[in-house]
């Protein structure tokens, strides 16, 4: 009875000692929790790569990342969450690999895909095309009126930061046959000036400018003008010049005011 009691307690003794050692070895190395990988803000030779966490709850172990981009590791040891990719060209495509990782063996990893650099049109590219120009001219000193008609112009965008107008598009060609270019100041409203203050105006919004100029010299004219773009060019060509019937004296075009003498933009 006794040695039957002894043995029975040798093999209870021997089960919670061999459960207790396991319960103190460490996990095997396992998967990390999944993640997913964002790509933005594509520059012509950069990316930036944002990724969500990959939780570990395997072990303790602080989780790691390193980045591979077609086939070449690029970054390693990283604990952040977001990589800014240089060394691109704007033409080619890769594919790459985030890797989340820990001392223990634990991982995990998502994939993600930069595409070409698509070139941006400029800013102000939905100016250039055919406009329909409203205009009223009247004695600068005087404000006498002197002529109100319709004609069709042409603004078209040069680059970033400078439009050409075409006025001598105009039938007739009256005094201003020379067309002229105007600066883009987009931290003044998109304000239009040239060579000072006069000419100038403003975008209004992607079809409607507003324009203002003085002109001569024994006779100074003030002329204000309403640029509309033509959603069909084809008008260009029924769209020549319009005289009102009765002349009115107006110091507004299209219900818009354009501002005093020099036309400061407002």
């Amino acid at each position: 009875m006794n040695r039957a009691y002894l043995l029975f307690t040798l093999l209870v003794l021997a089960f919670f000692t061999r459960c207790e050692r396991q319960d103190l070895r460490p996990n095997a190395p396992g998967d990390l929790g999944s993640f997913i990988v964002s790509v933005s803000n594509r520059l012509a030779t950069s990316a930036d790569l944002n990724w969500t966490i990959a939780t570990n709850s395997n072990n303790n172990d602080s989780v790691k990342y390193r980045i591979v981009l077609n086939g070449n590791q690029i970054a390693d040891n990283l604990f952040t969450t977001s990589f800014t990719v240089t060394n691109l060209n704007a033409d080619s495509l890769y594919n790459g690999r985030v890797y989340a990782y820990t001392v223990s063996g634990d991982i995990s990893s998502a994939p993600f895909n930069i595409e070409r650099f698509v070139t941006p049109p400029p800013a102000y590219s939905y100016v250039t095309g055919f406009y329909r120009v409203t205009e009223t001219t009247t004695t600068f000193t005087t404000g006498s009126f002197i002529s109100n008609f319709t004609f069709v112009g042409k603004a078209t965008l040069i680059n970033d930061s400078t439009i050409l107008f075409e006025q001598n598009r105009r039938i007739p060609k009256t005094w201003w046959a020379t067309d002229f270019q105007q600066r883009i100041y987009p931290g003044l409203n998109d304000s239009l000036m040239l060579m000072g203050t006069s000419p100038a105006g403003r975008i209004l919004n992607p079809s409607t400018i507003r324009m203002g100029y003085l002109f001569g010299s024994t006779i100074v004219y003030d002329v204000k003008q309403m640029w509309t773009k033509l959603d069909n060019p084809a008008d260009t060509s029924t769209i020549v010049y319009v005289y009102p019937n009765v002349p009115t004296m107006t110091t507004t075009v299209a219900g818009n005011n354009v501002s005093g003498a020099g036309y400061k933009a407002r």
